[in-house]
């Protein structure tokens, strides 16, 4: 793989539909490749974008893809489906065993600034066989307690929403989220509650002193026996039993960051979403955990 050239823009996306032979109502992946190769990426292009797909005889009639970043590389989608379409057309409503969907990721394109944006060029017709309904209907959809878009590591395909709205995991992953207060002393506490593994968070926080930027982080660890509440690596920077007390501290008038997009995380490159400043980390390694978990509850103030 040619490595990424700062010095050449991506212009546009080669992207890889579909394939016929999904069925209707499945989860499927889009994946597109940047042009030219080995381009480089900036911030200003790396927005999140939103596929569709499209057809007047399913119900709903369009369906929208995750957001994801242009860097992502990779989105999912439900094909558009009809619980009273059949495999057999003649014991259902459609004429045919295949229905004709309609992709389109126009959006991809003008995110690029590419001047095909709105043609032919990001825009798909297959024809996908009619799926079961067995997979597909008389199912009352659950929201998960947070929306796959904000978990980071596992694809969409390997997680699970539970009848309660629990998530399911195998890998590390990471949940990423943007709170609306700024500075420490505002902040509600985060709250979460997960099984088969003890998850930990992450937040960001920076300031200016004497003209210079100073970057901290917390560290929310239910398990460290010293001091949940904390600072710095192994708690170098400060340590505090209650969220109270850090936010009666030196850090209470630090801001929480969004100025980078960008970690490396146990070799693993995560991108995240603008903006984010909480990140709750699942399937830690170690006496507490591993990489299964379920994330029952989540709560941060939003």
């Amino acid at each position: 793989m040619t490595p990424p050239n700062p010095d050449v823009s991506c212009t546009s996306a080669d992207i890889q539909w579909p394939k016929a032979e999904l069925d209707t109502g499945t989860r499927v992946k889009i994946r597109w490749t940047l042009l030219p190769e080995g381009c480089g990426l900036t911030d200003e292009r790396n927005i999140e974008v939103q596929a569709t797909a499209h057809n007047s005889g399913a119900d709903p009639k369009k369906q929208n893809s995750n957001k994801r970043r242009v860097g992502q590389d990779k989105t999912a989608i439900t094909i558009p489906h009809n619980c009273d379409w059949d495999p057999d057309p003649t014991m259902g409503t459609n004429i045919d065993s295949s229905v004709a969907i309609q992709y389109d990721f126009s959006a991809l394109g003008e995110a690029l600034g590419d001047s095909k944006a709105g043609t032919a060029y990001y825009t798909e017709k297959v024809n996908h066989q009619v799926g079961v309904d067995a997979d597909n209907c008389d199912v009352t959809d659950t929201n998960p307690v947070v929306p796959y878009s904000q978990i980071v590591g596992p694809a969409d395909e390997d997680l699970t929403t539970n009848a309660d709205g629990s998530v399911t995991g195998s890998s590390m992953a990471s949940v990423y989220t943007m709170a609306k207060s700024q500075k420490v002393s505002e902040l509600s506490e985060p709250k979460w509650s997960t099984e088969l593994s003890i998850a930990y968070m992450n937040i960001y926080i920076t300031t200016v002193i004497d003209g210079a930027r100073v970057n901290k982080r917390i560290n929310i660890d239910p398990v460290a026996t010293d001091a949940p509440y904390n600072v710095g690596t192994n708690g170098a920077d400060g340590k505090y039993d209650s969220w109270a007390e850090l936010q009666a501290s030196e850090y209470r008038d630090y801001s929480v960051r969004t100025n980078y997009t960008e970690r490396n995380k146990d070799g693993i490159t995560e991108v995240i979403p603008l903006g984010s400043n909480f990140i709750l980390r699942l399937g830690r390694t170690g006496p507490h955990g591993g990489p299964n978990w379920t994330l029952k509850s989540y709560s941060v103030n939003q």
